[in-house]
């Protein structure tokens, strides 16, 4: 993992903190973050990208999508983050509207046996 620097500015932005706590109960397709953030894809992408650089998401692209997870070396910092700041603590993400009105082209949700990279 980078240094604690680098984690800690990008966990800095409110957007990005956003994200990692949407991600905390397991890994979420790009347009389902884009979605439950209302935020251009665009924009999205660039916070993507700054985690992923930090080292506290993982990506992984599944046909034409991309998945996103927390690594596993960022877990622990992050539980300890959540435990400390507990008006921080993540909320679970609900399904996207589009999956829900089966209009979204990705696959469903990760499973943790398809994907051993992402797994929480």
């Amino acid at each position: 993992m980078p240094n604690p620097p680098e984690i800690f500015q990008a966990l800095a932005d409110a957007t990005r903190w956003e994200i990692v706590c949407r991600l905390a109960d397991g890994p979420r397709c790009v347009c389902e973050l884009t979605e439950s953030l209302a935020v251009p894809q665009s924009t999205l992408s660039t916070h993507l990208q700054v985690l992923r650089a930090s080292g506290i998401l993982l990506g992984e692209r599944r046909g034409r999508w991309m998945y996103y997870g927390i690594s596993r070396e960022a877990r622990p910092l992050l539980r300890a983050l959540w435990k400390h700041f507990p008006q921080a603590e993540p909320a679970p993400v609900r399904p996207s509207r589009a999956r829900q009105e089966t209009d979204c082209a990705c696959p469903s949700p990760v499973s943790k046996s398809q994907t051993p990279t992402l797994n929480p």
